[in-house]
């Protein structure tokens, strides 16, 4: 499955990177709104995976 992660937490975001790479899966992950934006619109995913509060634009705005 290709995820969209977005979070800030370093570590959070690290952690959570690499579990979902070891069970198999496709991660682009993201520290800001802008960044995941990008992504987004860029590429297609099967599933997102969205902190709410991040820097420049939020996961819900994103939604």
């Amino acid at each position: 499955m290709k995820i969209l992660l977005l979070e800030d937490d370093s570590l959070l975001n690290e952690t959570i990177t690499k579990y979902l790479r070891m069970v198999g899966h496709t991660i682009v992950s993201a520290k800001d709104g802008k960044e995941c934006l990008g992504f987004a619109l860029e590429e297609k995913f099967d599933l997102s995976i969205f902190d709410i509060n991040v820097p420049f634009l939020d996961g819900l705005s994103l939604l």
